[in-house]
């Protein structure tokens, strides 16, 4: 999730006027690469992790890619979630508590066509340390995403869900019908997701998930707000707690939905709306 927003926004930024400077270099210096020990551009006809792939940019630079989107005139990057069960019987609300999901795309907007950049993860070795992603492209005929028209609906979707779930989780700890301690882990969550929708300076979960420049108060508000309630994991977190309550269950299933819904939506729309 963080690793596609930050190629998004840091692209865009360059992709705006590439003559003023250098591409970004994301590799060894952005959080949201950290725990990759690969990184790769490939077209989708490559098997992306073989030894002889042909590469569309050299491994471990983002500041290629960059280059290259500009040398082929590309107007922007959109961030593109592919929502729905990726794989049967794992729904996919369950599916995100694992890592390596092919959900975030970024979509490339050229001049005469549209190009969907698909990751494949692989998961480390057993003496490797990080995980390899390879971003394969795909030709559109048309856009998969286009920028929302406003962020007023997103905003208010997340804000509610948001409070929903912190209620609920108020009532739960006070009626102790679940775990104390991860109820009120959760809460506090909540509380300051909800703080940082008035924050002059909002900081997404991974602080340079943004470049310093580029976005207005308002999408990084609606950025920072989703990211800091993304409670969905596995053993443990929201989306995984128990209640020792059928009607108490029942409740958290419904408003987990809403809120993940809701994350999802905003991340999307926070990050293809710089200019809001």
């Amino acid at each position: 999730m963080a690793q596609a927003i930050a190629l998004v926004s840091y692209g865009n930024g360059f992709l705006r006027n590439p003559q003023l400077g250098p591409a970004p270099e994301l590799w060894g210096s952005n959080s949201a690469l950290q725990y990759l020990q690969m990184l790769r551009f490939a077209d989708a006809d490559q098997f992306a992790f073989a030894r002889d792939v042909r590469l569309l940019a050299p491994q471990n630079q983002t500041a290629p890619w960059f280059r290259d989107l500009a040398e082929r005139h590309a107007r922007r990057l959109l961030l593109f979630v592919v929502r729905g069960d990726l794989k049967p019987g794992l729904p996919e609300i369950v599916a995100v508590s694992f890592a390596g999901s092919s959900r975030w795309t970024i979509q490339a907007d050229l001049q005469d066509r549209f190009e969907l950049w698909v990751p494949t993860w692989l998961p480390p070795g057993l003496e490797e340390k990080g995980w390899s992603v390879a971003y394969r492209r795909h030709i559109l005929e048309k856009p998969v995403v286009k920028p929302p028209e406003s962020l007023d609906s997103y905003e208010k979707q997340l804000m509610d869900a948001i409070r929903a779930n912190r209620d609920f989780a108020s009532k739960a700890l006070l009626a102790r019908k679940g775990p104390s301690a991860g109820l009120a882990f959760f809460i506090k969550m909540f509380e300051k997701a909800l703080g940082l929708a008035s924050s002059a300076d909002p900081k997404p979960s991974y602080p340079d998930m943004l470049p310093e420049t580029g976005y207005r108060v308002r999408s990084r508000r609606l950025i920072a707000v989703a990211s800091n309630a993304w409670v969905f994991g596995g053993m443990s977190w929201w989306n995984d707690i128990w209640f020792d309550d059928k009607s108490f269950q029942d409740e958290h299933s419904r408003l987990i939905a809403q809120l993940y819904n809701a994350v999802i939506e905003g991340l999307a729309a926070g990050t293809n709306s710089p200019g809001m």
